[in-house]
């Protein structure tokens, strides 16, 4: 981690990635359109159907393997567990409503321009969002000896 940003530096190389493409798109002249709206919407809702179902399988594996809810309910309280879900319907309704109110491509004003862009870029940081979904979700599932210090971490300071 750099000490001029709080960022982690797998973060700064996403972003700085990100920034990047912007950039190069912009020059290139890439301009997103409406048309992949409609695929955004599918596969965020895709997401979705795929993340809802796994976050409640862990929580009732974890808690029956374990015989307790500590785990279960500390899986819950996970910032991108918690995180995905609300993000991804915002967006999924901010897609619709581009959907609605943008007819004709061929005249897109900046305003119109502006908005697909940022749900471009909200696309990508949905697509973020699942990556550490799934990553969190692994932690639990796979690697007890992880979940384990995490446990006596917080009961150390509990302790304290």
């Amino acid at each position: 981690m750099s000490k001029k940003c709080p960022i982690p530096d797998d973060y700064e190389i996403v972003f700085g990635s990100l920034l990047g493409f912007a950039i190069g798109c912009y020059l290139g002249r890439f301009m997103p359109n409406s048309s992949f709206l409609q695929s955004v919407i599918a596969f965020e809702a895709a997401i979705m159907g795929i993340a809802y179902p796994v976050t409640l399988d862990i929580v009732s594996r974890i808690s029956d393997r374990y015989e307790s809810n500590v785990i279960g309910e500390r899986f819950s309280e996970e910032v991108f567990i918690k995180l995905l879900p609300p993000v991804a319907l915002g967006h999924i309704v901010f897609s619709c409503l581009l959907l609605f109110f943008i007819k004709n491509e061929d005249a897109l004003n900046i305003t119109q321009t502006l908005l697909l862009w940022s749900d471009f870029l909200s696309f990508i940081f949905v697509i973020l969002l699942f990556i550490q979904f799934l990553m969190t979700a692994r932690k639990y599932v796979v690697s007890r000896e992880v979940l384990i210090k995490d446990l006596l971490k917080d009961l150390d300071e509990f302790l304290k």
